[in-house]
């Protein structure tokens, strides 16, 4: 299995300030994910200027960052963790 890389060109301010749709293109989501993820709270770090939102570039970089993708093995490990310790409460509330 091979994946492709596409490259994309994002225009920014030269402070280095982008609009949805460049952020979009930057991280790899939707236009519409942004905007999901701003009304919900989470997400990079915007700013408005009037009624527009635009992102820093250096706040994606970071919100890149911050979210590193764990291996499926160590996903793994925090399951059966967590796994015996539901299943426990489980029966304490079937016994009581």
């Amino acid at each position: 299995m091979t994946a492709e890389i596409h490259r994309a060109v994002v225009v920014a301010t030269p402070d280095g300030r982008v609009d949805t749709e460049g952020a979009a293109t930057y991280l790899g989501v939707a236009a519409g994910t942004l905007q999901n993820w701003r009304a919900a709270g989470r997400g990079p770090a915007f700013v408005t200027i009037g009624r527009r939102v635009m992102y820093r570039t250096a706040d994606l970089d970071a919100f890149i960052v911050d979210r590193p993708i764990k291996p499926a093995t160590e996903l793994g490990r925090e399951r059966a963790l967590v796994a015996p310790a539901h299943a426990e409460r489980s029966r304490d509330r079937a016994g009581s």
